[in-house]
């Protein structure tokens, strides 16, 4: 469905209701790295994204290799701190991995 959609034009930057949480960010998630190299492949900017973070956060090595391959950057630092919510992402990758004991 997510190929269909693409192919039929939408666009794969797109944001949730969030601000920063992009369509790329959520397939940092997923099982299969699949959706979000359709998203790739149809120019889904990473730079901003978040979706480094989000695969760092998960542990999910797979999408992180993918991501690094296309460009992504080891040392993009987030600031999305929000309300001072421990939760509220800061600091780059690394800082998330280690924040949620992804060895």
């Amino acid at each position: 469905m997510v190929r269909f959609l693409l192919e039929k034009g939408v666009d794969p930057n797109g944001r949730y209701w969030i601000p920063f949480d992009s369509f790329l960010m959520k397939t940092a998630s997923l099982s299969s790295p699949n959706i979000m190299i359709s998203l790739l492949d149809h120019d889904a900017a990473i730079q901003g994204s978040l979706v480094l973070s989000s695969a760092a956060e998960e542990g999910r090595i797979d999408s992180a290799k993918i991501l690094l391959e296309r460009g992504a950057d080891i040392n993009e630092v987030f600031d999305l701190d929000l309300d001072g919510d421990e939760d509220d992402i800061v600091g780059t990758a690394l800082h998330v991995a280690v924040k949620h004991d992804q060895e």
